[in-house]
């Protein structure tokens, strides 16, 4: 009860701020205790393969915070993200273990994202109301965060979302599921090209490719998919796209630049967990054209190269991406015949949309900003909860 109840309420109200997630999370994080000491050895958790991928990570990150130019760094980053983050990938693993759970899961994010875009509406609304002064999209949507992030966070949910029409009562019509599904999408469309968040844009169209190749045909996912990514960058932010300015843009000009000559100063084992801004200020490594670097590289391949070398590196992308690979083996033959169980193609939507945050990576946050590392990792482990009990149905009927 725990575990269902956190989980589901860390979905809904997570754009609300903090103190929601923390409820939610911890809440969900005492249900799955109670679940694995009850029932370890029917749990999803002990049938992950990769788990030794995982705590190989986390060991990278425990070294790195002692081998660091500033422990103090590494140290914040594992103490506020341990169970916002780490922890969160089991928790919805365990709990996506019936397909009733994975669709209230569905819902939760269907929920969540058509509120959030609701509020996204209603803003874009107020700009228009403003006359010639604040046209629509002329200054960045934001939802109910703070800043034009709500794209990145969009990102993820929308490509879960585009499995309503499947998740939806099969007894209601096809026009009702579809109209409803229509009804979910619009107002995030709208929040996220208002955004004008690119890395949101990167995204969604590459859990759209994602999800293509998974499900070896051309979908309507697709068609959709790539439609609003269109959409978005000819009417929401194309100057956003103008090859001037992502070509001066300042993670190519400054930011990465800087993490690259981090990296040449530490190649090995690099720098440190969350060192980026204090070692290259202690390099005397300053910005051309901006005048102030972010914390840290915005890309965070580039992060994990600079702070903790190239063994390090490989580490984090074998912790990333072997999941994927596994996955991607799992669900690609199995995802055609949805007339035996849906559970293939939920899990190729949640697949697709850790893909795009991989995507999405390559120019965004710090890989340890916590909503984005908790969301990232509930979707990985909810795929992965999803594949695993759909292998073990089948067993079992065989």
């Amino acid at each position: 009860m725990c575990l269902t109840f956190g989980m589901l309420f860390y979905v809904l109200f997570f754009p609300l701020g903090i103190s929601f997630r923390e409820i939610g999370n911890i809440t969900g994080l005492v249900g799955l205790a109670v679940v694995l000491l009850c029932d370890y050895r029917q749990s999803n958790v002990r049938l992950y393969p990769f788990k030794w991928s995982y705590f190989v990570f986390i060991a990278l990150i425990i070294f790195k915070i002692f081998h660091s130019e500033y422990s103090g760094a590494g140290y914040y980053a594992l103490r506020t993200n341990w169970y916002k983050g780490f922890l969160i990938f089991f928790l919805a693993m365990e709990f996506v273990n019936s397909e009733k759970n994975v669709r209230y899961l569905i819902f939760a994010f269907a929920i969540m994202g058509f509120y959030e875009g609701v509020v996204g509406v209603v803003q874009g609304i107020d700009l228009i109301n403003l006359g010639p002064e604040g046209p629509l999209f002329k200054h960045r949507l934001v939802g109910t965060f703070s800043s034009a992030r709500v794209g990145n966070l969009l990102a993820i949910v929308l490509p879960i979302t585009f499995v309503l029409p499947v998740a939806l009562p099969r007894k209601w019509p096809t026009w009702v599921r579809w109209a409803t599904a229509v009804t979910v999408w619009l107002p995030m469309l709208f929040l996220l090209f208002g955004a004008g968040t690119r890395t949101g844009y990167i995204g969604v169209v590459v859990s759209c490719l994602a999800f293509l190749v998974i499900r070896g045909g051309a979908s309507l996912f697709f068609v959709l998919g790539g439609a609003l990514v269109l959409l978005g960058l000819i009417f929401a932010a194309p100057e956003r796209w103008a090859w001037e300015v992502i070509s001066h843009d300042n993670r190519v000009v400054d930011v990465w630049p800087i993490a690259l000559s981090v990296f040449r100063e530490f190649p090995l084992l690099g720098s440190g967990i969350d060192t980026y801004d204090v070692v290259h200020r202690s390099m005397g490594l300053f910005p051309k054209v901006m005048k102030q670097l972010p914390h840290h590289p915005h890309n965070i391949y580039l992060q994990f190269l600079c702070e903790t070398g190239v063994v390090g590196f490989v580490i984090f992308i074998q912790y990333l991406f072997f999941p994927v690979w596994w996955l991607y083996l799992n669900i690609k033959n199995r995802v055609k015949c949805i007339r035996s169980s849906s559970n293939w193609i939920y899990a190729a939507a949640f697949l697709s949309s850790y893909v795009g945050y991989l995507a999405s990576g390559f120019t965004g946050h710090n890989y340890f900003r916590s909503w984005w590392l908790g969301i990232s990792m509930l979707v990985l482990g909810a795929a992965i909860g999803i594949c695993l009990h759909s292998l073990r149905t089948v067993d079992n009927k065989s």
